[in-house]
């Protein structure tokens, strides 16, 4: 699979890359990507005023569907 943006209006769109799919919209970003044996991950990340991303949380989940979280301080 190529690179590929996929728009869903109002200014938002998921850019898929091999092995990973992102999310955009005006404050956020949030990457997904799956992991050998199953399971997969989703980092929250969130605009800031000055243009960079913060990471606001972290899911990992299990095969299962278990998931555990972090959530970052400012």
């Amino acid at each position: 699979m190529n690179n590929t943006i996929e728009m869903l209006g109002a200014r938002r769109f998921l850019s898929h890359h091999i092995g990973a799919e992102v999310y955009y919209d005006s404050r956020h970003q949030v990457i997904k990507t799956s992991f050998a044996g199953g399971g997969h991950g989703e980092l929250i990340k969130e605009l800031q005023p000055d243009g960079r991303y913060r990471n606001q949380i972290l899911f990992i989940v299990s095969p299962e569907g278990e998931r555990s979280t972090i959530e970052y301080t400012l």
